[in-house]
C-alpha cells in the first residue's frame, strides 16, 4: 500500500479503489464533542473537508484503525494495511456483520500524538456506526487511550509502554506484550540458546527505536552476560563509523539492535566494511520489508540470512484461522505492500486482523453494535469456558452462534486468556528470513521464561 499523507481514509467493502490522501497537519487540541451511538443505523454522515474516503454502503458499520501513515513511525502504514483488507473481505464474503458491510477508516496519527487527537476528534465527530478501535499505537497512545475511553469505543491496542500492564480502563484491550518483554526475550535467545557472553546494542534514538531496550538490558543484566558496547545511532545519517568503531572495539558475539531500515542499511553496511558481522537479533517491529530490504541491498541476501535472527511475539500456529488470513491476503494482494509473504507469519498482521474479527464476532453474539455491549463480549467470546464450541474463521463462528451455541473464538495469534488488566501475552516466537522472503520459526520463548528474566 502506498503511504500518503492526510487525516483519515475510509476502506470500503471488497473491490473498492483506494482514494489518495492529500497533504494535511491539523492544528489544534480541541476535543470535538461526538457521540457514537448505538440506535438504528443511519449509514455514514458526511465527510468533513479534511476526509477523503469512499462513500460507504448504507446501513454499513465501521472500524478504526490508528497508525502513522506519515512521519518518523509511517512504517505502521502497511502493518494496518495487512491486517485491514483481509479482515474486510473475510468479513464481508461472510455477510458482514449482523447483515450490514463492514468497512475500517484509518485515523493518520502523523507520528505525533497532539495530531492523533485532533484526527480521532474529527473522525469520531463525521462517522456513524462505529463498533470499535484497532490501537492506539505506542506514539498516539498517551492522548487516544482516554480519548476512546470517554467515548466508551473499545480499544485492542498496540501500544508497548508497560503502563498498561496493570491497565485498570475498561475499554483497554491488548493481545501483544509489552515492548519490554520483547527486549526481554531478544536477550534469552542471544544469551541461553546462542551462548552470547558479550553484547553489544545499537539502538537508534527515536522513541520507536528505543522501546524494547529496556528489556533486552534487563534480560542481559539478569542472564550475567557483559555488555562490551553501547551505542546510539541518530536516525538515517550518511555515515556511523564512529559508532561502528566503537561496536568493533567492543569485540562482540552477538548485537541486540533496533533501528529503522536505513540506519541499519548505513550501520551494518560499515561494519561489514570495517570488520566483520556477527550475530544481529532485532526487535519485533523490524519484521517488515521496510527494514530487511535496505539492509539486505547493502550486505547481500545471504549475510542478511546468516546473520539476522527475529524474536516476535506471539508464535502463530497453524490453524484454520491461519490459512482464513492467508486465503484473504492472497485475495486483496493488489493492495497490500509486497512481498506477500512478510505478512505471513507476522505478529502485527496477525494482531490487526484478529482485532477486527474479535469486534465482528462480539456484535454477531451480542446481537448488537452498541460499542459498551461488543466491549464486555470481547472475553465472552474469546476466554476459555464450560460448554463453549472453539471456532477458527468467521463462517464457522456465524454458523456456531446461528445455532445457538456459545463459541471461542481462536485466531491466528493462538487461543487467548484475557486477565484482570485486560491483557495477554503469550509466547515469542523465534524466526528467520528465507531468501524468498518467508519468515519461518526456528524456535520459541515461552512466556514463563520471560517473566523469570523480567
Amino acid at each position: 500500500m502506498a503511504i500518503q499523507q492526510g487525516s483519515f481514509v475510509q476502506h470500503g467493502v471488497p473491490g473498492a479503489r483506494r482514494t489518495s490522501r492529500r497533504a494535511l497537519r491539523m492544528a489544534g487540541s480541541a476535543v470535538l464533542a461526538a457521540s457514537v451511538g448505538a440506535g438504528a443505523l443511519a449509514g455514514a454522515s458526511a465527510a468533513s473537508p479534511n476526509a477523503r474516503h469512499h462513500a460507504a454502503t448504507s446501513g454499513s458499520v465501521t472500524a478504526f484503525s490508528i497508525s502513522a501513515l506519515t512521519g518518523a513511525d509511517s512504517f505502521e502504514g502497511p502493518y494496518a494495511a495487512s491486517g485491514i483488507d483481509p479482515a474486510m473481505y473475510t468479513i464481508n464474503k461472510a455477510g458482514g456483520i449482523l447483515g450490514h458491510s463492514f468497512s475500517v477508516k484509518e485515523i493518520n496519527t502523523n507520528s505525533d500524538p497532539a495530531d492523533a487527537l485532533t484526527n480521532a476528534s474529527q473522525a469520531v465527530a463525521t462517522t456513524s456506526n462505529v463498533i470499535g478501535v484497532q490501537g492506539p499505537d505506542s506514539s498516539s497512545s498517551s492522548t487516544l487511550v482516554p480519548f476512546f475511553e470517554s467515548r466508551h469505543l473499545p480499544m485492542i491496542s498496540t501500544a508497548g509502554q508497560s503502563i498498561y500492564d496493570n491497565n485498570t480502563r475498561s475499554f483497554f484491550w491488548r493481545m501483544l506484550p509489552p515492548d519490554p518483554s520483547n527486549g526481554v526475550a531478544m536477550a534469552y535467545w542471544a544469551v541461553k540458546h546462542d551462548g552470547c557472553k558479550r553484547v553489544a546494542y545499537v539502538f537508534g534514538s527515536d522513541p520507536d527505536s528505543q522501546g524494547a531496550k529496556p528489556g533486552v538490558v534487563l534480560g542481559v543484566k539478569n542472564l550475567h552476560a557483559t555488555v562490551v558496547a553501547d551505542v546510539t545511532l541518530t536516525p538515517s545519517q550518511p555515515s556511523y563509523r564512529t559508532q561502528v568503531a566503537t561496536v568493533l572495539a567492543g569485540n562482540p558475539q552477538c548485537i541486540l539492535t533496533g533501528s529503522n531500515g536505513p540506519t541499519a542499511a548505513t550501520f551494518y553496511g560499515e561494519m561489514q566494511q570495517l570488520g566483520h558481522l556477527v550475530p544481529i537479533i532485532p526487535d519485533e517491529s523490524r519484521e517488515n520489508s521496510q527494514y530487511w530490504g535496505p539492509v539486505m541491498k547493502t550486505i547481500g541476501a545471504g549475510n542478511f540470512n546468516k546473520y539476522f535472527t527475529f524474536v516476535a511475539a506471539g508464535n502463530p500456529p497453524v490453524n484454520p484461522a491461519t490459512h482464513e488470513l492467508y486465503q484473504a491476503i492472497a485475495a486483496v494482494g493488489s493492495k497490500l505492500q509486497k512481498p506477500l509473504s512478510q505478512w505471513q507469519g507476522n505478529p502485527f498482521t496477525d494482531n490487526n486482523y484478529e482485532t477486527y474479527m474479535i469486534l465482528a464476532l462480539a456484535a454477531d453474539a451480542s446481537h448488537s453494535l452498541n460499542p459498551s455491549v461488543i466491549n464486555a463480549w470481547i472475553p465472552k467470546i474469546t476466554n476459555p469456558g464450560a460448554g463453549k464450541v472453539t471456532v477458527y474463521t468467521y463462517p464457522a463462528a456465524l454458523a456456531a452462534l446461528k445455532a445457538g451455541k456459545q463459541i471461542r473464538y481462536v485466531g491466528p495469534l493462538g487461543p487467548i486468556t484475557w486477565n484482570k488488566a485486560h491483557n495477554f501475552w503469550g509466547s515469542e516466537a523465534v524466526q528467520k528470513l528465507s531468501t524468498k522472503q518467508v519468515l519461518y520459526n526456528i524456535g520459541l520463548i515461552t512466556a514463563g521464561q520471560i517473566s523469570q528474566l523480567g
